[in-house]
Order: structure tokens, then sequence, then C-alpha cells
């Protein structure tokens, strides 16, 4: 929002920056009406779509992704049918910039010669809205400070943190928490894919910044869902994760991506579906940041404050919170403040892990067992119907001959 308000008294031109190749489902076409209610109504009326491409290009693959979807039709109507291509990679070619300008001179033409107009009261107050979080953002970060202060003086004190720390990780789908596994123990432990989804926990080990670390997976499960919409099986196995390191976890790792907002059926999502473990998990709990990349030039505590939600996340568990960049794997000095974080956490915390119910994981396992079993036999009866069925089609077949 703030964007139009820093070129007074208003911008001339918006270009509308779109990748070449980008695919344009419907929910493309609402969360666009739902970013453009962010500006003034007469924003399409100053808007050029802007393809950006890596490689040369003809008219006729750009009419071809134009037919393919309706969505990219629909935003290009929105916008006069102002476009332009811009081929990101070969800067030397001035005359693609040269062009561009001058469709943006036609279209200040057509408007009258006229700029998007901005309300400058609304911008005072954008401004000072942002003033104040900044300065609430700067709060939470020097209390956390201070708190890691007092903690890590326990540590310098003689309380030893274990030598060996067991974690566990949990979170919604897409939040790359099996990347983060995998960065925690600098080795493709885990499966992270973006059109996969673990089905089952993991646990793997590996000594890190000379700390030996046991780190289990856990199903994720769906952002938006309740825990009633998550299957039986799914809950078992996330309730089974603690389970994966007895007696039980030093930490819980709550994974939550920075990619999204985290709105009210998310936070709902992450509530409900952390009591699947008892109240005290909480106190054991540190929430991941992860794609840390989207956060530019901001902070993490500036996004927080930005955000009810995330406010009560991190109040939950005791202003505990890391960042990750899950596209820089190299950066070891992150996952050694991470694993330093866990073992303050530790020192402040009365007892030593998230105590686990053993025979609780007995009953759990039973519970699983008949899970499987049930499965098992609707697959196969679900096998030998297939095969009567094709039997018979087969048979038809042969008499219809």
């Amino acid at each position: 929002m703030n964007s139009v308000y820093l070129c007074a008294p208003g911008p001339h031109a918006f270009l509308l920056v779109i990748p070449f190749g980008l695919t344009f489902p419907q929910i493309f076409k609402l969360s666009l009406k739902e970013h453009l209610k962010l500006f003034p109504e007469e924003v399409l009326n100053h808007t050029i779509v802007l393809f950006t491409i890596n490689t040369p290009y003809n008219g006729q693959t750009l009419q071809y992704e134009i037919n393919e979807w309706p969505v990219l039709r629909w935003i290009l109507e929105q916008c006069g049918n102002r476009k332009h291509v811009l081929n990101i990679s070969n800067r030397q070619d001035s005359t693609q910039v040269v062009t561009l300008f001058k469709k943006i001179e036609a279209m200040v033409a057509g408007n009258g010669g006229g700029h998007c107009s901005v309300d400058s009261a609304t911008g005072k107050a954008l401004r000072e809205e942002m003033q104040a979080m900044n300065e609430r953002a700067s709060k939470r970060s020097d209390k956390v400070q201070t708190q890691r202060r007092k903690l890590r003086a326990l540590i310098e004190d003689g309380k030893t943190p274990p030598a060996h720390l067991r974690l566990v990780m949990v979170g919604a789908q897409g939040s790359a928490k099996s990347s983060t596994g995998n960065i925690i123990l600098g080795k493709n432990a885990f499966t992270s894919h973006h059109r996969s989804t673990t089905k089952f926990c993991e646990k793997s080990h590996r000594m890190v910044a000379e700390r030996t670390l046991t780190v289990v997976d856990s199903p994720g499960w769906l952002y938006n869902h309740t825990l009633q919409d998550t299957c039986q099986t799914d809950k078992l196995e996330i309730q089974n994760s603690m389970y994966l390191c007895p007696p039980g976890p030093h930490a819980v790792l709550l994974v939550v991506s920075l990619a999204s907002a985290f709105n009210k059926s998310y936070q709902r999502a992450v509530q409900e579906h952390m009591s699947l473990f008892t109240d005290d998990v909480w106190r054991y709990t540190i929430v991941v940041f992860t794609r840390g990349e989207w956060l530019g030039g901001k902070t993490v505590e500036e996004r927080i404050e930005s955000e009810k939600g995330l406010q009560w996340l991190v109040e939950m568990c005791w202003n505990r919170y890391h960042v990750l960049n899950t596209k820089n794997h190299s950066d070891k000095t992150n996952i050694t403040e991470l694993l330093e974080k866990i073992e303050e956490m530790w020192a402040g915390n009365k007892d030593p892990h998230y105590e686990v119910d053993l025979s609780h994981a007995e009953q759990m396992e039973t519970r699983k067992e008949a899970e499987n079993k049930m499965a098992t036999r609707i697959t196969q009866t679900t096998q030998r119907t297939t095969r009567i069925l094709q039997a018979l089609f087969k048979g038809n077949g042969k008499t219809n001959h």
C-alpha cells in the first residue's frame, strides 16, 4: 500500500509484472482481485502488464500463452490490453526499455496526461501505522534478546545442556518442514519435493556443531484444515512423532512458512493440531519460520507485528522463534544459532524434555496396526472387485463378438 505514496502526488503508471510461462489457474484471478483492493479504484486504467522472460521469444509464443489461459486474457482486458515483454537477461538491449517508456507515455496521454490520484491523508495515516509497527517490532526484538541473555547466563554459570538433542518437527504441508530437517542435519535425510508430502514419521541422526542430533519429521496437515478434516492415520502419525525419540524431545520445532499470511484459518489449524499433544508442548516449542528470503529488507519482528495470528503464535511459544532461509543451505551459523536457542529453552525449563507416556505409545502402536490392517483389507477388497469386474467386462466383450 505504501508504494503509491512514495511518488506523490501519485504514479503515472503501474507495471503488473508477470513471469512468462507462469500458470494461471482461477485462484490467480481471485488473488489479484483481492490485492488490487489495496490500491485506488482507477489503478487498472494506469496499468501495463509487463511480461518478463529470460530467453528470446516471438509474438506467436506470447499469443499462444494468452490464448491458453482465460485468466491471463481477463487480466489483459482489465488493463486495456496494454502489455510489454522485457528480456531481463539482455540488459544491453536498451531499445526494449525505450519501447516500454513510449507505451507508458501513450497510456498517460490516453488518461488526459493525469496520474493515479492518491489521498495524502490516507498516506499519512499509513506512515504513522507503519512507524508504530516498527516501534513494536523493535521492542519485541529487545525483549527476545534480553530473555536470551538471561538463559545463556544459566548455561555459562554451569547448567550444561545435553550433548544429545532430540528434536521433533511439526507443521503444515508446504511449510518446508522436511527441507528444514535436511538443512539442520546438513544432509538429505528426508524427502523434500514440492510435489511430495510426508506420509509417515521419519527419524535421522547426525553430529552437528559438536552436538549429536536426533531429528524426527512428521506428516503435515493442510494449512486451512481443521483437526476434524485431517484423516485419522495422519493424526496418529503426528502424535507418534513424539514417541520416536524417547523419553521425549528436548524441542518441538513448529515450522511456519513466511511465504503466505498466517490468517485465521492457518491459526486455527495450528491450534487444533497442536492439541494432539498435551498443553505442556508449548513450553518446549520454538517457531521456525522458513523461506526467510520472503522478508526482503524487513525484520521478522516487523512481519510478526503486522499479523495478529503471528503475535498469538510466538507468544504461545514464549517469544521463541528462528528464521531459516531455505534457499541457503550453506549458512552453518544460522543452524548453530538455532541449536543455541534450543539449549537456552532447555536451560529455562523446569523439566529437561517434553514428557511422553510410554504406555500410551503402546496403545497408539496398537491403534496404528488396526488402522493399517483395515486399510489393507479395503485395498484387497478393492483389488478383488476390480479383477471380478474386469473378468465380467472381458466375458461380455467375447459374447458380443
